[in-house]
This record gives C-alpha cells, sequence and structure tokens, in this order.
C-alpha cells in the first residue's frame, strides 16, 4: 500500500480516497476502516474495450479487465486534464454499429469516407471528402422505448473550415428529431448548434446532443452528413458515433459489427459497524445520477432492511434510512451533470436523517430532517457498496473521496477528516 495512505489514528469508521490510495495488482481498492487498511471489490464488468475514461492527456483510454477508471476533464483554468476520480457507471449499450469505421456499413452518397486515417486523442478516426450539399451519410439505429435519446459523436478538423449538417431523422414519420449545424473554424476550432461541445487532446472535440421524441418502433437515421445547402466544408474527421437509451450521455462505448453493452460498475467493501449516529460524506463529479429514479450513490445493508441509502429522487437526491419503512431526506435542488457535488448524510440516535449538499464548493444546502425512527441492532447485511444502492440501481459519477464518521460532523470537518 502507498506510503501516502499511512495516516495518524482517527474515530472514522471509513475512509475511501482513491486518488491518495491506489488500488492493488487486481485493481480492487484499498480503504482505511477504523485504522486498519482493507480492500474492497472492485469489478468494472463487461468485456475487454467496452468501457472507457479520459485520461490525464485529454485521450480516451480503455483499461483492461476489472482496472479502475480514472477520469480526467479539462480544466479552463490551468489548461489542464485534472484528475476527477474513479469513475463509476450503470450499464449502458451504444446501439450504433461500426462507430469508428464510417466506410463500413454507413450509406454515403457523394461523399467519400474512408476508415483508419489516423488515431488522435487515443480514437482511430475516419475521414470524409467530397461533402457537398447533395451529400449524406447516415446510418438507421434500432433504439428501445419511446423518448428522449442522447447522440453523441467526437470531431477533428482535417484542415478545411466550414459548416456541416447533421441530423436524427425518423424516415417513417417523417420528422427531423434532432437539428444540428457543426462548425469548423480555420483554426480548426470545432463549435456545434443545439449540442455541447468540448475540447480533448489533438484538436479532438466532442459533441454531445438529446434527441426529443424518438419514436422506437420506426426507422431512425442518424445523419453525419446532411444533404443540405448549410454544407460548406469539404472535408472532416469523425469517429466515436454513440446513441444510448438514456436522456444523458455515459462513457464512449466502441462497436464493430454489432451493438456493445457495457455491464454495470460495482464497488464494494466490508463494513462491519452497528446502526448508529453517523455522517457520510461523498465527493464526487455528477454524471447523471440524479437523473435516475433509485440509482444509489451508497448503501449500508443494501435495499432490504435494515439499511441507509443515498439515491437518486429524479432529480433530486435523497437519503432514506429503512427499519420496516422509511424516513427520508431530500435535497431542495439538483446538480447538473459535470458538477462537483459534496453530500453529507446524517444519521442521529434516534434514526432520522438529514441530507446536506454542496454544489461546486458553494454554501452548503442543508435538507428538512425526517421523523424519528428507531435504529435497528445491525445492518440486514455487512457491505457497503458505492456508486450503487443494489443491482439494476447503479448511479454515474467519479468519485474523488467516500467517509463515514460516527456522530454528527460539519461539512469542514468531513472534508478535513
Amino acid at each position: 500500500m502507498p506510503a501516502s495512505t499511512r495516516r495518524r489514528g482517527s474515530d472514522l469508521l471509513f475512509r475511501w480516497c482513491p486518488l491518495e490510495m491506489g488500488f492493488d495488482y487486481q485493481g480492487n481498492p484499498y480503504a482505511v476502516s477504523s485504522n486498519k487498511v482493507i480492500t474492497g471489490t472492485s469489478d468494472r464488468g463487461g468485456t475487454v474495450g467496452s468501457a472507457s475514461s479520459v485520461d490525464v492527456n485529454g485521450r480516451v483510454f480503455v483499461p483492461g479487465y476489472k482496472s479502475a477508471r480514472w477520469h480526467h476533464s479539462y480544466d479552463s483554468t490551468t489548461g489542464l486534464f485534472l484528475p476527477r476520480g474513479v469513475l463509476l457507471e450503470g450499464s449502458r449499450t451504444n446501439k450504433v454499429v461500426q462507430s469508428q469505421a464510417l466506410a463500413t456499413t454507413w450509406t454515403a452518397t457523394n461523399c467519400t469516407p474512408a476508415n483508419a486515417v489516423g488515431t488522435y486523442a487515443g480514437l482511430s478516426f475516419s475521414r470524409v471528402t467530397g461533402i457537398g450539399a447533395t451529400s449524406t451519410l447516415y446510418q438507421a439505429v434500432s433504439m428501445t422505448g419511446d423518448a428522449t435519446k442522447s447522440w453523441y459523436f467526437y470531431a477533428k478538423s482535417n484542415g478545411v473550415a466550414g459548416d456541416l449538417s447533421m441530423i436524427w431523422y425518423d424516415s417513417s414519420a417523417p420528422a427531423t428529431r434532432r437539428s444540428m449545424l457543426l462548425t469548423v473554424s480555420a483554426a480548426g476550432v470545432v463549435t456545434c448548434t443545439n449540442a455541447t461541445v468540448s475540447a480533448l487532446a489533438d484538436g479532438v472535440y466532442k459533441v454531445e446532443t438529446t434527441v426529443p421524441s424518438v419514436v422506437a418502433a420506426n426507422t431512425n437515421n442518424i445523419y453525419l452528413v446532411n444533404n443540405s445547402a448549410s454544407n460548406t466544408i469539404t472535408s472532416i474527421l469523425l469517429t466515436g458515433i454513440q446513441a444510448e437509451d438514456a436522456t444523458f450521455p455515459s462513457s464512449y462505448i466502441p462497436t464493430t459489427t454489432a451493438a456493445v453493452t457495457r455491464s454495470a460498475d460495482a464497488l464494494s467493501f466490508a463494513f462491519n459497524a452497528v446502526p448508529q449516529a453517523m455522517t457520510v460524506y461523498a465527493d464526487f463529479i455528477e454524471s447523471g445520477t440524479e437523473q435516475i429514479n433509485s440509482s444509489g450513490i451508497f448503501s449500508i445493508g443494501g435495499v432490504t432492511n435494515p439499511a441507509l441509502f443515498l439515491a437518486g429522487n429524479q432529480p433530486k437526491y435523497g437519503l432514506y434510512h429503512r427499519v420496516g419503512s422509511d424516513v427520508t431526506s431530500i435535497a431542495s435542488t439538483s446538480p447538473t451533470i459535470g458538477q462537483r457535488v459534496e453530500l453529507r448524510a446524517v444519521l442521529s440516535a434516534t434514526g432520522t436523517v438529514t441530507l446536506g449538499q454542496t454544489i461546486n464548493a458553494g454554501t452548503e444546502a442543508v435538507a428538512a430532517t425526517s421523523s424519528a425512527l428507531a435504529l435497528a441492532t445491525a445492518w440486514s447485511n455487512t457491505t457497503l457498496t458505492i456508486g450503487t444502492r443494489g443491482p439494476a440501481s447503479e448511479g454515474f459519477g467519479a468519485f474523488t473521496a467516500f467517509k463515514i464518521a460516527p456522530g454528527t460532523k460539519t461539512l469542514a470537518q468531513m472534508r478535513a477528516a
């Protein structure tokens, strides 16, 4: 275990700070529980190559099976890709086939795609040339359920400036569900209407959008090149096209001949402390948990009786103490994706719960305290899960710290612990 994890004695019941403590050779995390070093269980799940993250150099990388996915994001103040913790996500499927090979299975008219023309920001790019007002490049995607869907891709200048029309088109309705105009400047900077654009390494930009009112039974086509007079660019580099049955995107899942599903991440530790007055602290980058009802940030004792868990309450977070029935403290506001969130969950000696929430290091907002509910003598099990509250209840976030202290502690005390 790294020397940096050796700490003075404290009264903490549990402490996991992955950026400081690291993982063992099998990909399992170190933590400290009642002044003893313990090893948890971490399983990224899925097949090798189905889960990715962004590294310190701003490149998309795919770690080996069970390895931690360290997540970094660009900081405009320092100009660096700063560490944001360990990325934990629920299961997702990329419905786009041949997500990086646009000359394979994609239908092209009056333009020419070519596969694997170069690797930038860790991704293999396709090049599309000969783009004009009558050009199209599209593929049908099979979605599940009628709802808003997420769609994104990576773009890079091929040395040519101009505009490119891109749409999600329902040919059965017929109707355009999402229209975007992507612009590449002479300097290679990418911007896009109706989308969020973020910079990676090597002049690569990630372009994310949502597609409303998708009808799954219809034929849904992703047009990376839409025939339009707006097309003034003649060539561009594209890759990493991803469409998901969700209202927000998850990390990139490469595909070839079929859609690929990434299994849910799993992270757990033994937790032998009995029900008592305690304060639980979680520090993470919001990645969508609050948008999923019942998705978890943590759980002690699972979801059966008795248990303590913190979960998305669509779209606000809620802290639950369960002993036969539930008492709850619900946050007053909802964080947005990309924000730093600190949650301070207090369980009192009388079984009340109180949730404090801090966004981007601002002022803590403390929710109303619940009614009392007598503490049980033991939890339903001795497992602490982080990033989930049980199967099919996984959240989405990059965690930098998770701590549990006895009694009621302030935000400042939990930060310093």
